[in-house]
């Protein structure tokens, strides 16, 4: 049996969630703990730990914590880039392996304008505990991202790309926390599905796979790894298909699933692997079903023509998702697909 290697990098995202799901008080969508620090170094102190209005990114940190003071340029950026617009980012230090008050003010002293974001100093450590013990967080520096409401909707390492990403969205109000709630619950399915496959359980790993898309039917990863084992060369190869052809039936009349199962399946680089029809048919049900489709929809159904040859539909349909996209950079991306495809016409012109 081949079973690739590779399945360790592709996890390797999601492994970054399942870390710290053990023994969870504090989740992803839960209150967020009140912030009543008892001292503010620098910045303006949130009377009473209040943050309503605010979109707040605290770091758990410490003096004595290199990889906390490598990230201070980093905060810094953030507040800088987003202050003006209701971010507030904290430092949050506590007593513990000889910290203190006076430490961590001659600290921010000697930083001086390097630390451009606001310092708290919580002295019996209670908030933080509530914090860091609340989501099973083990070492510093961590952080965690409160929206306006006063909700959490983010916690990991502060430097870590995906946390720039959800900061833009908190900020412009565009952020769902509704999907992120899923993602949580489904991190412990996803560590199972991991552990079941190195072990070569495909019993156990089909049973992760159903009851994490019973939670999210349109989960990009869980979906994606269907289709990894089914590419992987392993005796249930073919069970991962049907599967998905079951998924597809179950969930014929939602767009979000169809479009998750075309562009999996789009993404299988082996020939001999490849379901034309499938992906064509959850492209095409993706498609019609949308009112209106987006632009990634109609380039997904663009590319399920262009597989079975249809490069005249699929040039057509490319340039109704040039269109259709707002951002320069998924034009220009549109765009040299749709050259692509306009040059394999010129070809079959050219052979005929």
């Amino acid at each position: 049996m081949k079973f690739r290697t590779g399945w360790g990098a592709f996890v390797a995202g999601f492994l970054v969630i399942t870390a710290s799901v053990h023994a969870q008080s504090l989740k992803i969508g839960s209150k967020a703990p009140p912030l009543n620090f008892s001292d503010w170094i620098k910045g303006d102190a949130l009377e009473k730990g209040k943050t309503a209005g605010k979109v707040v990114f605290m770091e758990c940190w410490a003096t004595w914590c290199g990889p906390c003071i490598q990230s201070i340029p980093h905060l810094t950026g953030l507040q800088q880039k987003y202050g003006k617009d209701g971010l507030v980012v904290i430092g949050a230090a506590s007593p513990g392996r000889g910290e203190s008050l006076s430490k961590v003010k001659r600290f921010i002293k000697q930083r001086g304008a390097a630390i451009a974001y606001t310092i708290a100093w919580d002295k019996t450590g209670d908030v933080t505990d509530a914090y860091m013990r609340g989501v099973g967080a083990m070492g510093i520096p961590y952080a965690f991202l409160i929206d306006r409401d006063g909700t959490l909707v983010w916690h990991g390492h502060p430097s870590d790309p995906a946390a720039d990403l959800v900061i833009a969205d908190v900020v412009a109000g565009t952020y769902d926390v509704d999907s992120a709630v899923r993602r949580e619950k489904i991190a412990p399915m996803f560590a199972r599905m991991r552990l079941t496959a190195s072990r070569e359980d495909w019993g156990g790993f089909k049973s992760a796979v159903e009851e994490a898309l019973k939670l999210d039917p349109s989960n990009n990863d869980v979906l994606g790894a269907l289709v990894y084992v089914y590419m992987s060369d392993t005796p249930v190869s073919d069970d991962m298909i049907n599967m998905i052809e079951q998924h597809a039936r179950d969930n014929g009349d939602r767009t979000d699933v169809q479009f998750a199962i075309a562009r999996s399946l789009l993404g299988i680089p082996e020939l001999d692997k490849r379901r034309p029809g499938l992906a064509l048919q959850a492209a095409a049900k993706a498609y019609r079903s949308a009112t209106p489709p987006g632009f990634q929809i109609i380039a997904a159904y663009a590319r399920a023509m262009f597989e079975i040859g249809m490069v005249d539909k699929a040039i057509e349909l490319q340039k109704s998702a040039v269109e259709s996209a707002n951002g320069d950079a998924d034009k220009t991306g549109l765009k040299s697909v749709l050259d692509y495809y306009k040059a394999c016409k010129d070809l079959q012109a050219e052979s005929s």
